[in-house]
């Protein structure tokens, strides 16, 4: 009105509001996960730790969603580096699913609950029920207009089969077991399906323009999460 009186128009004053950010963290909680030296699910939860601390200390909100209950357990979305040591004890106690998890229906009973709209970050080794599980839950993920970013945790051991020899194998996600024979030809045989199947992930994730980012568990954390900041970021 002060302008009005002095120039006689009328000035609408235009401002920008800047609202946190969202941070949803995904957490693979499968059978899959509890594998590996050091055990993938560990690690993975060291990462999900460090990436909600560079989300709290940027004053956004951070959210964790275990992927393998029903949903009920989730850490609720908080703001501030004061929550970060109530964040760890949560993360402590958050165990690997009792009973076999289908990753594609854990994802749809997270979408269920509405969340606002923000920024996922998936970090997962994306060994699902079956071949093509995880990409059918990635589908689900695009479908919520989130920006979704995926962090797939490996072991180095998942590449190769095995020592030659006759084994009694137990498929972690859903308990099945099969006397299988290790030879030469199997073992061929396994590697490249293993490498084929990295490669239709990292052509999904490129084709949908999902940052992807492939890491094993002999890197440390802090490392792996100065790359992700170097390549264009999973925060912000």
């Amino acid at each position: 009105w002060n302008a009005f009186a002095r120039w006689r128009d009328l000035v609408l004053k235009l401002f920008v509001e800047e609202e946190d950010l969202l941070v949803h963290l995904l957490l693979d909680c499968s059978g899959s996960m509890d594998w590996g030296e050091p055990v993938k699910f560990d690690h993975a939860r060291r990462v999900v730790a460090g990436l909600a601390y560079l989300t709290l200390a940027n004053l956004d909100r951070a959210a964790v969603v275990p992927l393998g209950d029903d949903g009920k357990n989730l850490w609720p979305p908080s703001r501030g580096k004061h929550r970060f040591l109530q964040l760890l004890r949560y993360l402590a106690r958050c165990p690997v699913a009792a009973t076999p998890v289908r990753l594609e229906d854990a994802v749809r009973r997270w979408v269920a609950t509405q969340p606002r709209r923000g920024m996922v970050v998936w970090v997962s080794d994306l060994w699902g029920t079956d071949i093509g599980d995880a990409m059918k839950a990635l589908d689900l993920l695009r479908y919520t207009r989130q920006e979704v970013s995926v962090i797939q945790i490996m072991d180095a051991a998942e590449g190769e089969a095995g020592v030659i020899g006759e084994y009694e194998m137990e498929d972690c996600e859903n308990g099945e077991r099969r006397t299988v024979i290790v030879d030469s030809r199997l073992a061929r045989e396994y590697r490249s399906r293993f490498e084929a199947y990295q490669q239709s992930i990292h052509h999904y994730c490129r084709r949908h323009q999902i940052p992807l980012l492939q890491t094993d568990t002999r890197l440390d954390v802090a490392d792996l999460l100065m790359k992700s900041l170097m390549a264009g970021g999973f925060v912000r």
